[in-house]
């Protein structure tokens, strides 16, 4: 049925499915669920094992009423860890 949406509306029914999915969760059971999934990476073709991940990230930020982070608070996140330990994180790049 969803194959034939469009790409809005894919995104529409995903976001309200994560919804209705994480309804009897608690924050507690959705985290333990990430971090058990997150093991997983090496045991699972790496496609499958990033959707998956993306959705439970995705359940994560409906359940705590999270919108996608920023550009900005990204980058200075990157950032951040940088000037941290600027030996073992990437330098930003030249523009």
């Amino acid at each position: 049925m969803w194959r034939k949406f469009s790409e809005n509306k894919k995104r529409t029914y995903l976001r309200k499915w994560l919804g209705e999915t994480i309804k009897d969760e608690t924050r507690l059971s959705i985290t333990r669920h990430i971090v058990k999934h997150a093991k997983e990476i090496f045991k699972k073709e790496p496609r499958e094992w990033s959707a998956s991940m993306r959705n439970l990230i995705s359940a994560y930020e409906i359940f705590c009423d999270i919108e996608k982070p920023s550009s900005d608070l990204r980058l200075e996140k990157l950032e951040n860890k940088y000037k941290k330990n600027n030996k073992r994180y990437t330098a930003p790049p030249r523009i």
